[in-house]
């Protein structure tokens, strides 16, 4: 559907553990819901119980900093942030989001009830995605299927199954 799912685990920090989903300039379209965050055309919809944390903010800075061949001249934007705050000091923290184009909420909804996470840890990532399973293993470990289909990964590998 033009979309994508992203999937984070086994995060673990000294101190606060943030991951940045998106930073751009800021368009003046923004809505916020308790599951789904959309700017600009897209939601990023929360499919875990993570919560999506928008800010807008004026900066000011020279691409310089992040783009060597640019110059030093100062430009300022208001620029839209989207992130997952993980806490203090986490371990095993985790984050499971899809990143759809939508004209509205309703949308991204309909789309995400196709989406289904089954596992998001240090050794297996996987999840259901319009008729097919999807998985990363990182380490040996199993996977149990909805159903009771079991998937062995062996190791650093990806498998992709019907569903």
């Amino acid at each position: 559907d033009g979309g994508m799912v992203a999937l984070g685990a086994d995060i673990a920090a000294e101190g606060r553990a943030v991951t940045a989903l998106e930073q751009c300039r800021a368009r003046a379209d923004c809505e916020v819901e308790p599951d789904l965050v959309r700017h600009g055309g897209i939601c990023y919809v929360s499919l875990d119980a993570s919560p999506l944390l928008p800010l807008t903010e004026r900066r000011r800075g020279s691409w310089q900093r992040v783009a060597s061949e640019s110059g030093p001249e100062l430009v300022e934007a208001d620029v839209f942030s989207l992130c997952v705050d993980h806490g203090e000091s986490p371990r095993g923290a985790s984050y499971a989001y899809a990143v759809l184009p939508a004209k509205c909420a309703e949308d991204a909804r309909k789309t995400k009830e196709r989406i289904a996470v089954l596992r998001n840890d240090g050794s297996c990532q996987a999840v259901r995605l319009n008729g097919w399973i999807l998985c990363v293993f990182h380490r040996p470990c199993r996977l149990t299927l909805p159903g009771g289909r079991v998937v062995d990964g062996e190791g650093r590998s990806h498998v992709i199954l019907p569903a």
